[in-house]
């Protein structure tokens, strides 16, 4: 496979400390993304408890032809492993077969899909007007980036950076002309 994109032999060890190119930035040949979402909610407010409401909301995200601006070492790997031509054809190689520069440039060859929900429960206790108490929460279940066609998805939700659960929480007072939140 990489014999066909320019590697001498079909193998090329790059050493550690040689140095490549990288060309970054806008391209203006980007075309629109393409996708779809789903969407469905669902409000309570129960009589029995006045001052309580709360909320579910369920999202599903598809792009296609998403735009993503990879990393040269993204390029690399998935030339590699999938020998795609549209990410091989990013790779600039001299006669030997060490890269000359990979074009990291953004383009629209990405497709991402990502579903979750999302929650929101307040409380205004009709004894205390002036307090409120609220937590909204998310929970990612999917985050699933596929760098290029017959890649391999790469899984965001859960990791250090997105995780699965996200909560923020709020309690607020207010008399007259002063307040104070938590």
């Amino acid at each position: 496979m990489c014999a066909a994109h320019g590697v001498p032999g079909g193998s090329y060890m790059q050493a550690d400390d040689d140095e490549y190119a990288s060309v970054q930035g806008g391209n203006p040949n980007l075309s629109p993304e393409r996708g779809y979402h789903l969407g469905a909610s669902l409000e309570f407010a129960p009589m029995f408890a006045r001052g309580l409401h709360a909320s579910l909301d369920y999202y599903r995200i598809v792009l296609n032809g998403a735009i993503e601006a990879p990393f040269a070492g993204d390029v690399l790997n998935a030339c590699a492993d999938t020998g795609a031509a549209g990410v091989c054809g990013l790779i600039d190689r001299h006669a030997d077969g060490s890269l000359a520069r990979v074009v990291a440039i953004e383009q629209n060859f990405g497709r991402l899909v990502t579903d979750g929900f999302d929650t929101t429960l307040g409380w205004r206790p009709a004894m205390l007007p002036s307090l409120s108490l609220g937590l909204n929460a998310t929970y990612l279940a999917n985050y699933d980036v596929i760098f290029a066609p017959g890649s391999a998805p790469f899984t965001e939700a859960g990791s250090l950076s997105l995780p699965h659960w996200r909560a923020l929480g709020h309690g607020d007072w207010q008399h007259g002309r002063w307040s104070a939140g938590y």
